[in-house]
């Protein structure tokens, strides 16, 4: 069960046309989701998450932030981002998905997944030493949480 669908990602940026013939079309945005969450469900595996998430909750708040990252990833495509400062540009999109997974695999910040079923009982978050560049040094991160295109 996908987190994320086209839709989401459109309802999440209406200023993006996304149909079958627009560059990404709706099969290259359904790939980039499908990349996204691949990659999601590694860093959760990671941290001690059963995956894929399917408790209500978590799913909808791993929709939102798949949908964040996807947005960043069609708007990269373009080589653009909002001119408008009331619409959600690509740095935008990407700092929330990022931001989230920091978030997420810090043992210092309460972000968690609240519903979702983990491997121990509880998700194992390190204390991560996080640099500028988005890149973990603790063993229990070893991704780079800056997704890189």
């Amino acid at each position: 069960m996908p987190y994320c669908t086209v839709q989401d990602v459109r309802d999440l940026a209406p200023q993006i046309v996304i149909d079958n013939t627009s560059k990404p079309n709706t099969g290259q945005v359904a790939s980039m989701i499908d990349d996204v969450e691949r990659d999601l469900n590694a860093q959760l595996a990671h941290l001690g998450y059963v995956t894929p998430v399917t408790a209500t909750t978590s799913a909808a708040i791993l929709a939102d932030k798949v949908a964040h990252a996807v947005v960043a990833r069609v708007l990269r495509g373009r080589h653009f981002g909002s001119a408008d400062p009331g619409q959600l540009g690509a740095t935008d999109a990407q700092k929330v998905y990022d931001a989230w997974l920091k978030a997420l695999a810090s043992a210092t910040d309460p972000t968690d997944l609240p519903d979702a079923e983990t491997t121990g009982g509880q998700a194992e978050k390190a204390a991560v030493n996080w640099h500028s560049s988005g890149a973990a040094t603790a063993a229990k991160a070893p991704f780079d949480m800056e997704t890189r295109f």
